[in-house]
């Protein structure tokens, strides 16, 4: 919620509103080469949007979950004792916990949070919420709240109900004796800092790599699976049919393949 006071977006919750892109994108591409062409170049954009939000959770959660306890354990005030430090970086082990699995669920949460969002946004428009706030409260200040409302009001619910979900997926997971949890790339980040600066002197740099590895996959999926069930539907919800996938295909790695750095950087 402060992210979007603020003025800014949750880099995971992208996926959502690209593939809504990606999806018109489709319905106005034809089988002509041309058209295919465009929408490859979308495709690419998109993915670099992916990557850089990608980059930007793993980047910098680390070092900031690092610079927030090193000052403690510079006091001699560990925040994290030496079992639960070892507990965090266990479960970001891709063999020793269900990490990559956890990160598939908190995709699925990062989805449903985007269709809670749209929900919430229909049914402020469909029952005039806007309009029975200025009728209440008519005047300039009336209009002001339901013109803030009816742009935020969908984005709240939608962001409350995500942090609901990842908050308590693993205590639900407790009360049903299931296997359930979340790993999402921002928390996995930091859990990786908070362990590491505990338990450094006891992690061989393969181990570090390893778990670094690890947390950029967890990314990956996060971004996958949130952007796979979105487009899915947005597809579905358009009824398109692209008959020209492979063709689409062989353009991106055509592309990709003859300049690899167009992922990370845009010549625009």
């Amino acid at each position: 919620m402060t992210i979007h006071i603020t003025g800014g977006v949750l880099a995971t919750k992208q996926p959502a509103m690209t593939a809504a892109t990606l999806a018109a994108a489709l319905g106005d591409a034809n089988n002509e080469h041309k058209d295919l062409e465009g929408l490859a170049s979308v495709i690419i954009r998109i993915l670099r949007t992916q990557l850089g939000a990608l980059f930007g959770n793993y980047l910098t959660s680390f070092p900031v979950a690092v610079l927030i306890v090193f000052p403690f354990l510079a006091t001699g005030h560990a925040l994290a004792t030496p079992y639960k430090a070892l507990t965090l970086i266990q479960g970001i082990h891709p063999w020793l916990s269900l990490s990559f699995m956890y990160a598939a669920i908190a995709g699925v949460c990062l989805f449903i949070s985007g269709l809670v969002c749209g929900l919430a946004d229909n049914w402020f428009a469909f029952n005039q919420i806007a309009l029975r706030w200025e009728n209440l409260f008519p005047g300039r200040y009336g209009t002001h709240f339901a013109n803030y409302f009816r742009k935020n009001f969908g984005i709240w619910v939608g962001n409350i109900t995500l942090g609901f979900m990842l908050g308590s997926m693993s205590s639900v997971g407790a009360i049903m004796g299931l296997p359930l949890d979340i790993r999402h790339v921002t928390f996995a980040s930091g859990s990786f800092g908070v362990g590491w600066i505990h338990q450094r002197a006891m992690l061989p740099w393969n181990l570090f790599a390893l778990l670094a590895a690890s947390v950029f996959v967890m990314g990956l999926i996060n971004l996958a699976v949130s952007f796979s069930l979105s487009l899915f539907v947005a597809t579905k919800s358009r009824r398109l049919k692209f008959s020209q996938g492979r063709t689409l295909v062989w353009l991106l790695l055509k592309r990709i393949a003859r300049n690899p750095t167009q992922l990370f950087l845009s010549k625009e």
